[in-house]
């Protein structure tokens, strides 16, 4: 009975909106008109607001987009939770921050699963990438370190930002993966002797900085690490001021032609002037110095 009444009320709003010389009292819904209750006339006005807000979300939109100088993009695993917010927290609004995790990915599937966002990139962005826990778990690090050379190369057009793989306190510290992530790291860094657009950011592996666990950083260990990144953006971004180009002293004769050189206001008949700077010589003292004397005679030395 309720559908049967549902369908009749629809059929009776249709035939009152077909209906154009009905006014009718539009009802507020939260603050908005409702639509059901609506004459053409109204939906026009509607369209016309609706238009409005639009065109203001826009301007408030290029207004942000003219602040906005860097755009940095993050793709990571699990490990990179947290760290889009920890660095727009920390970092203006000239930095558009956004962030791709993939939790359990490897870094060929973290660089395979590049948008095009990224080829809009230039000089003045970045992208971050943390990864290779998973690789080095599975003993796949020339496999990484392969696909970031890959990543690296197509995106030369902007500055790329790898994080190091942190040491895992879950296991033994003699353990073959961490001697793995030795090996990760270290091969990173020849990486990045051969990539001029690549920068690292070392890891602290300081225990206090970790889970409980072990496996992932803590709190204090998230706000470490977008603390490093953000040293190194600033070193990348800040404005390099050129030093000024300094001329050597070159000593010139200064012509007068009878108008005399300037020195006291003395007149040289014309003659050329060669102005050197005057050596200032010691004076010597004419006051007369009193002769030493003996102390044996004092009463100190007589005790």
């Amino acid at each position: 009975m309720a559908h049967q009444f549902k369908t009749y009320y629809q059929e009776v709003n249709d035939d009152l909106l077909c209906d154009q010389s009905v006014n009718y009292i539009p009802t507020i819904v939260n603050g908005h008109l409702n639509s059901n209750n609506l004459s053409p006339a109204s939906d026009n006005i509607t369209i016309k607001e609706s238009h409005a807000r639009n065109v203001k979300n826009v301007n408030i939109n290029s207004d942000n987009s003219k602040r906005v100088k860097h755009k940095i993009r993050i793709l990571g695993d699990s490990h990179a939770r947290g760290l889009a917010s920890e660095l727009k927290h920390r970092l203006n609004q000239e930095f558009e921050i956004q962030g791709v995790i993939k939790p359990g990915s490897t870094l060929e599937k973290l660089t395979n699963s590049v948008s095009s966002d990224l080829k809009e990139l230039t000089k003045k962005d970045a992208c971050i990438i943390w990864g290779g826990t998973n690789d080095v778990g599975r003993n796949e690090t020339n496999i990484g370190i392969r696909s970031l050379h890959e990543f690296i190369s197509c995106h030369q057009h902007t500055n790329v930002i790898v994080l190091k793989v942190p040491h895992r306190y879950d296991l033994a510290s003699n353990s073959c993966i961490n001697e793995e992530v030795k090996t990760f790291n270290r091969k990173l860094d020849k990486l990045k002797k051969a990539h001029q657009n690549l920068f690292e950011v070392s890891m602290d592996m300081n225990r206090d900085l970790f889970t409980r666990q072990g496996f992932h950083l803590n709190t204090h260990g998230k706000e470490q690490t977008a603390s490093d990144i953000i040293s190194v953006l600033s070193n990348l971004f800040k404005v390099k001021r050129k030093s000024p180009i300094t001329l050597m002293w070159k000593e010139e004769d200064l012509d007068c032609n009878g108008k005399g050189n300037g020195l006291n206001g003395k007149i040289n008949n014309g003659k050329s002037v060669k102005v050197m700077a005057k050596l200032g010589s010691t004076r010597q003292s004419n006051r007369i110095k009193n002769s030493t004397s003996a102390k044996q005679n004092d009463f100190l030395w007589s005790m």
